[in-house]
């Protein structure tokens, strides 16, 4: 029996830290015989990002990255997405935080993809994002809400929510 293919997707991760160290662990504990995980970033420091993923036993082949550039206009980000996924055929999508969640939920869903796992707390939109966007998300996520899995939540007050 192969190995469930598995998209792991961040596009925020600008600096080090415990979410990149969290997208590691879950590599380094998942990846193996019943689970072929792929790492897909899209971060304005790769270089950084690509070293601390290398030196905590990520292998290369197993990750992915998507020129910063793409995410700016988001359209772009999201067909590189999807043609990705049409190409790898993964069986599920593993997306970490609001932006990541929204944008690789649509090209998840406009690519057929089954199962799309977002964490509880990429509920929430960041005050740091501008207005268009927010709103653009806002909009998005209510449109896809249905075909969102989510996981459990990391603290008790993003239980209640």
């Amino acid at each position: 029996m192969s190995p469930m293919k598995i998209a792991v997707i961040c596009s925020t991760l600008n600096r080090l830290g415990g979410p990149a160290a969290h997208i590691r662990n879950l590599y380094l504990h998942l990846n193996g015989p019943e689970f072929r995980l792929t790492l897909i970033f899209c971060s304005a420091e790769e270089t950084a990002l690509c070293e601390f993923m290398l030196s905590g036993g990520v292998r290369a082949k197993d990750m992915i990255f998507i020129p910063h550039a793409q995410k700016r206009v988001l359209f772009p980000f999201i067909l590189a997405l999807r043609r990705l996924f049409l190409k790898e055929q993964y069986d599920l999508v593993h997306a970490f935080e609001t932006q990541t969640q929204v944008l690789a939920g649509l090209a998840a869903r406009l690519a057929g993809v089954k199962t799309f796992l977002c964490h509880c707390e990429a509920q929430f939109l960041p005050s740091t994002i501008s207005l268009p966007k927010r709103i653009l998300f806002r909009g998005l996520n209510f449109f896809m809400k249905g075909y969102f899995i989510r996981s459990l939540a990391v603290s008790s007050g993003l239980a209640w929510e």
